[in-house]
């Protein structure tokens, strides 16, 4: 008896993580927009699972900032405005500095060349490659350099605001004059790490989130991309 219960637990969490990566995947795409309201009988169905794992998965999506539950109107997905977009890299770049200066201390050989690797794969695909390929190289690069400061803790932190910026961020996928700019700031933060040198990746840590910043909120502004709350 305790076995099927037990086996019942784990299909349930197996069916609750599939539903959140799924709704998580298509917020952070724009399948999902912001303001929009998800029905969970329609996604219950879409995915063939009960309704027990989407109600599940919407909670832990709540927790991570993705969509807010009105008693009375449903759930739909989180909006944010120009001011709590500022907010959210501001705190990213506080925390996103630490991450760095301790990761410089730790910088092994290893990380290095992991972090080369994704930079030679970024300068090839911003020319002619799929700009979604380069948000994600740039969100590897970030959290292969952040790993090596030994602080899970913090590095889950940035991870889940980082994913809150993700949603506009892939609506602006013509700002290709921004990434240029933003891969020069990699390669400074290469070699900052590099060279041991903390204080130097702080700096381009800090400069290239607010540079970002800058210039999703100008292209969401020019866009009229932003829904009120």
């Amino acid at each position: 008896m305790f076995t099927n219960k037990l086996e019942r637990t784990i299909i349930r969490k197996s069916s609750t993580v599939l539903v959140f990566e799924e709704l998580r995947e298509a917020i952070l795409t724009g399948k999902f927009k912001p303001g929009e309201k998800i029905n969970q009988i329609e996604i219950a169905d879409a995915l063939n699972v009960s309704r027990t794992p989407v109600r599940e998965a919407i909670y832990k999506l709540e927790e991570r900032g993705f969509v807010k539950i009105n008693p009375h109107y449903g759930v739909e997905v989180m909006s944010l405005d120009a001011s709590s977009i500022w907010e959210i890299y501001l705190i990213r770049a506080r925390l996103e500095t630490l991450a760095v200066r301790e990761a410089t201390k730790n910088m092994d050989s290893e990380h290095l060349l992991r972090i080369r690797n994704v930079l030679d794969q970024a300068h090839k695909i911003i020319d002619s490659g799929p700009k979604e390929a380069y948000i994600e190289l740039s969100r590897q690069l970030h959290s292969i350099a952040y790993e090596a400061s030994g602080m899970p803790m913090l590095v889950k932190l940035i991870n889940n605001l980082r994913d809150r910026c993700e949603m506009f961020r892939y609506r602006h996928l013509q700002l290709y004059d921004r990434y240029l700019e933003a891969n020069k700031e990699h390669e400074h933060i290469y070699e900052a790490l590099s060279s041991g040198n903390s204080d130097e990746a702080e700096y381009w840590v800090e400069r290239n989130l607010l540079n970002s910043a800058k210039a999703l909120l100008e292209a969401i502004k020019s866009n009229e991309t932003i829904v009120s709350k």
